[in-house]
């Protein structure tokens, strides 16, 4: 026997001196050789693999060595100093150590792994032939298979191994069981100790397993399979000693408890964290092990966020979920992959389990990702029918369903998909020719696309004539009804009449209670007044969620009263009352106001009034600051006033397509003026619009704004009181730029007499915005059917007006579907009555061949 080396890193005195020695640690001080001797998969070559100062195995060399290949042991070396190294030369019986340039590990360890045909043996001379032995294996199983058992054997039919999963220890025909499985896990430790006359016995973990007094001798211990007992290992070796002495109680303890902090055998419970930080924002309060949750900031910009989180017992494993999502699994100390960060609140759960698998401890940081306005970049198709769906492309909406309210004009629609760049949306009944809205709902910001939606229906009807539209319906009204405006109040996918009455100075809501296809007196209920004030003579009403919940709410202008006053909507579905409104609130505006428009000018998702104050010779924009859910004093800013000689009436449309709403009005010196748009994002002062750019436009007093000709383009439509005309300005203007080549001179068409307003919207169903407009004097509806070619405003652009008897002076009106029927209907007001006219869009008549005539 040569000199032994005393395993004195292994808890071991010269006491019990060993026999063989293999392990992937240096066991003893004494020992200067390697660990192993490794072959690359790469080339064949084969290196000595040694130990670092610290007496570790040198992974680096290991893996340096082999690189991105495989490592297989070809020599597993003697610590003993006996010299009795494992050696295997067929390639296919190699163990492995590293595979695809990863080290395999056990415990935290490295380990052998033995694949069920892996073996190593010592080829020289028995050494462990009599009582007393005792034989320490470090081992792991990686099969439940009951045909995998030997770890160590002997020549003799002598092992330790995993028989069944719960085999310990086999010697002379006797199975020593263990109560559970072998780990497939882990690395465990297994003492078997054979004394002279006593039992023997075993010990897994350092707990006694079971005594016998069957005893066996293994002669020489060997690894994995071996000659005719075809039951090799499918497992993990990391270390492996045999003594030809009884193990004292004291060395065996001492032994196993080196081993068990080695190769970690009692699990630890912490799942604790020593560091933990975001890629961008900054937790608070500052990180402590002991405190689970924080909060951070990031801005819009971020969509994505990483986390680190580093580990305080190199045990523990890490994973990290957002938002209720997949946990996935994070390596300590790197960063985890992006999670993705919805506008606003959004919960990141940090789950470190214990190295015992059953000791958690989560960490939570609530991230708040700044809410920014959505934009509405494009939608498609521009025009559809109801039920069709419409793609929105933009940013910023909400990734919830339910947390998206999108109007299409009068009527709210049903959002079926949604992303933070796209939201699909079903064409709802009563949509109207108007802007798409996208409301976020958390936070409460909106924002309108640039161009109208063109509601259309099918079958297309082929021309408009005198039995395209009712008679009139009319609907009761107080004295003098100025204005008229449409949205659904109630939220029952009906939109209802708003109606302002200037000698009593009300607003009237109308509920709609109409069925399909019939507009009769029954079609809407008694309306519901609310007071504007004191002799304030409301001239003009409009449908906007000023306050950002979701709900129109009304905006009605008062000209004797020089104000505008918001009534925040208050109702319940499928009703309206009293206490549908909130209390009016009132702001100030200049001196006999006469139209009113709605808009957000400076992109901060918040719409915004403007004014035409004729008295004042001015626009006055006032903007929203209103906070979600409510409606006060502080709900819109002091107004800023513009230069408009006479203002008659403005509205709000991008002419320049830079991605801004400009304002547009029309005065008493027969011009229309063009304040282009230069705001900013959250502020509106003197300087939001450049100079304004007049276009003449005889005698006009009233406007509207849409796409006639199909090019993109918003073209602008005035009535010219006096001239008994309509004149349609083509829109020339390029991107960002408004001058006096902006619009193309006006194409002009007949009217009635003196024609107090004009509206667009689709009343053939053909894709084509037409125009509508009621004469003063001739008391008519007339509607103009436009039959332009794509990128062509001329005199043929139009069909000859077709008229329909209103009420004496018919002051204002608006369009929209009314009867739920997919047709756009128009609403009239006549100052010079008490009654709303509703002139419903009839069905197209289709005939049938009865085989000797057509019906009907």
């Amino acid at each position: 026997m040569l000199a032994q080396n005393t395993l004195d890193n292994a808890g071991l005195t010269s006491a019990s001196p060993p026999a063989s020695a293999y392990s992937l640690r240096k066991l003893s001080s004494s020992y200067s050789g390697n660990a192993v001797q490794v072959r690359r998969s790469s080339d064949n070559t084969t290196q000595d693999i040694g130990f670092t100062v610290s007496g570790n195995l040198d992974t680096t060399t290991l893996k340096t060595f082999v690189g991105s290949g495989n490592g297989f042991i070809t020599i597993w070396y003697d610590q003993s100093g006996n010299g009795r190294n494992l050696t295997v030369t067929s390639a296919s019986n190699q163990p492995s150590i590293i595979n695809a340039g990863v080290i395999y590990r056990r415990s935290e360890q490295p380990a052998v792994y033995f694949d069920g045909d892996d073996g190593m043996f010592f080829s020289g001379s028995d050494y462990l032939t009599a009582l007393p032995l005792s034989v320490s294996v470090v081992a792991g199983s990686n099969s439940s298979s009951t045909g995998f058992r030997r770890a160590v054997q002997g020549t003799n039919n002598w092992l330790i191994g995993p028989y069944g999963n719960t085999h310990g220890w086999y010697a002379s025909g006797w199975n020593h069981q263990i109560a559970a499985p072998w780990s497939l896990t882990r690395q465990e430790v297994f003492t078997v100790i054979e004394p002279t006359t006593a039992s023997c016995t075993s010990w897994r973990n350092g707990v006694s397993q079971t005594s016998s007094n069957n005893k066996g001798v293994p002669l020489k211990l060997q690894m994995g399979i071996y000659g005719a007992y075809n039951e090799p290992l499918n497992g993990f070796i990391s270390e492996a000693i045999a003594m030809n002495v009884e193990l004292t109680t004291t060395e065996r303890q001492n032994l196993e408890n080196n081993q068990s902090v080695y190769y970690p055998l009692i699990l630890s419970t912490n799942a604790n964290l020593s560091a933990l930080s975001l890629s961008t924002g900054t937790l608070s309060p500052t990180f402590a092990s002991g405190t689970t949750s924080y909060t951070a900031n990031v801005s819009n910009a971020a969509t994505t966020v990483t986390v680190t989180p580093t580990r305080e017992h190199s045990g523990a494993t890490i994973q990290v979920r957002v938002n209720s999502g997949t946990y996935t699994t994070v390596t300590s100390g790197n960063a985890s992959g992006n999670l993705t960060l919805n506008m606003g609140n959004n919960t990141i759960d940090v789950l470190v389990t214990a190295q015992d698998g059953s000791t958690t401890r989560t960490y939570t940081i609530t991230v708040t990702r700044e809410i920014a306005p959505p934009t509405i970049t494009s939608f498609s198709p521009l025009a559809a029918k109801p039920g069709d769906a419409v793609t929105i492309t933009g940013t910023n909406f909400n990734t919830t369903l339910a947390s998206n309210i999108v109007f299409f004009g009068a009527t709210k629609a049903t959002v079926t998909a949604a992303t933070e760049t796209s939201i699909t949306a079903t064409v709802p009944t009563g949509a109207t020719y108007a802007p798409i809205s996208v409301l976020n709902t958390i936070g409460g910001f909106a924002r309108s696309s640039t161009v109208n939606f063109t509601p259309m229906f099918s079958p297309v009807k082929s021309g408009i004539t005198t039995t395209d539209f009712a008679a009139k319906q009319d609907f009761l009204t107080t004295w003098g009804p100025s204005s008229v405006a449409i949205g659904d109040v109630d939220g029952d996918g009906k939109p209802e009449m708003a109606v302002t009455n200037f000698s009593n100075s009300v607003v009237s809501i109308f509920r709609n209670v109409s069925t399909s296809g019939s507009i009769s007196s029954g079609s809407f209920s008694s309306r519901v007044d609310f007071s504007t004030g004191t002799s304030t003579g409301p001239n003009g009403v409009a449908f906007a969620d000023i306050d950002g919940d979701g709900k129109l709410d009304l905006v009605v202008l008062n000209n004797l009263g020089n104000s505008i006053s918001l009534f925040r909507n208050n109702a319940t579905l499928g009703a309206i009352s009293s206490s549908s409104f909130e209390t009016r609130v009132d702001f100030t505006t200049g001196s006999s106001p006469r139209r009113l428009a709605i808009g957000d000018i400076d992109g901060d998702g918040r719409p915004d009034i403007i004014t035409a104050n004729f008295s004042d010779n001015n626009i006055a924009v006032f903007r929203n600051t209103a906070t979600a859910g409510a409606i006060n004093s502080g709900s819109l800013a002091a107004r800023v006033n513009f230069t408009m000689t006479q203002a008659l009436a403005a509205t709000v449309a991008d002419i320049d397509g830079d991605g801004k709403l400009d304002v547009v009005a029309v005065g008493g010196s027969s011009t229309i003026s063009i304040f282009r748009n230069t705001a900013t994002s959250g502020t509106i002062t003197s300087g939001s619009f450049a100079a304004k750019v007049d276009f003449t436009a005889t005698n006009a007093t009233s406007l509207a704004i849409g796409d006639i000709d199909a090019d993109g383009k918003a073209d602008i439509v005035t009535a010219s009181y006096s001239n008994s005309v309509l004149s349609i300005f083509k829109n020339t203007a390029t991107s960002g730029v408004i001058n006096s080549s902006s619009l193309a001179a006006a194409v002009t068409v007949a009217a009635g007499t003196n024609p107090n307003a004009v509206a667009i919207g689709d009343l053939d169903g053909n894709g084509k915005p037409d125009l509508v407009t009621i004469a003063d004097a001739d008391s008519k509806l007339s509607i103009l059917r436009n039959t332009t070619t794509a990128g062509v405003i001329n005199s043929g652009s139009f069909a000859p007006r077709v008229d329909f008897t209103a009420n004496d002076q018919p002051r204002m009106l608006a369009i929209g579907d009314l009867d739920g029927d997919s047709k756009s209907d128009i609403a009239v007001t006549s100052v010079n009555s008490a009654m709303v006219s509703v002139f419903r869009n009839t069905d197209v008549t289709t005939t049938t061949w009865n085989g000797t005539s057509w019906s009907p």
